[in-house]
């Protein structure tokens, strides 16, 4: 093998394995490996460059959004590279995720600050990543890009009869893909809405396949805020033991991963089921 196939080999090693680390919560080990390999992406093309600095930034927003630790400037550092590289590809696949991922970094500032005014280019981005990916007719990407449609009319705009038919295909396409983690966040907000609209059971059932897909996936973050989902639900219903022991096992695993503020978060949601 010569030294340009070495090099290949070694930057999609890295990206798998800075995925899988990501998966795990292991967002420092993701981040380190991964700016350890931008001098070798350099050597090969703006292909696999736009690659490094998308998982750099998913990884980024990943531990902003599970592990409550946030580096702005970082995160618009790595888009920016990405979306340039992305565009001196000419890769349409990575338009749309480089566009997609603009979108959900605005999405992830929302849910941290008082979430009093939609993002203001949240919807754009998503839909211009929506149409790079319709060229490319990827099912993954398309789940992606459907999904993130769909929060911004359950979650910014309070609308979740709007945002189920984006969720649905987001579902079906992830489920298409053999996509765990995209199936798990698209029947999870499928569950949200049978909740608000008082059909429990299948919220339930939603809720509890979110979890079932998140343990197969190996996403520990993921299964933390499943169970987080599921205690929120039993306590809505009153059921406060069962609701304990959801928050309980979130807690465990999140104190496992060094998300601090994660953490307390949770302590204030199982201090309210004791004032209950």
């Amino acid at each position: 093998m010569n030294e340009p196939e070495l090099t290949e080999q070694l930057t999609r090693n890295a990206l798998n394995l800075a995925h899988q680390w990501r998966l795990a919560g292991r967002w420092q080990d993701a981040l380190t490996l991964l700016y350890g390999i931008l001098p070798v992406a350099n050597e090969l093309n703006d292909v696999r460059r736009a690659q490094v600095w998308l998982h750099l930034a998913r990884t980024l927003n990943d531990r902003a959004t599970f592990g409550g630790q946030e580096n702005v400037d970082a995160q618009r550092k790595a888009l920016e590279n990405a979306l340039c590289y992305a565009e001196a590809s000419g890769d349409a696949s990575l338009l749309g995720a480089a566009w997609d991922s603009k979108g959900i970094a605005e999405h992830a500032r929302f849910l941290n600050s008082d979430r009093a005014q939609e993002p203001a280019h949240e919807l754009e981005f998503f839909e211009r990543g929506l149409k790079y990916r319709e060229q490319v007719g990827d099912a993954r990407g398309l789940a992606e890009s459907n999904f993130h449609l769909g929060l911004v009319y359950q979650v910014v705009r309070d609308d979740s009869k709007t945002g189920e038919p984006y969720f649905q295909r987001a579902y079906d396409l992830a489920k298409e893909a053999n996509d765990a983690v995209m199936q798990s966040y698209a029947i999870r907000h499928l569950a949200y809405g049978h909740d608000v609209a008082g059909d429990y059971e299948n919220a339930r059932a939603g809720f509890q396949e979110s979890l079932q897909l998140r343990e197969q996936a190996g996403f520990l973050p993921g299964v933390a805020m499943a169970h987080v989902a599921l205690g929120q639900f039993q306590a809505e219903r009153g059921k406060h033991l069962q609701a304990r022991e959801y928050l309980t096992t979130a807690r465990t695993v999140l104190k496992e991963l060094g998300a601090t503020k994660r953490v307390e978060w949770i302590e204030q949601e199982l201090s309210k089921l004791d004032g209950g």
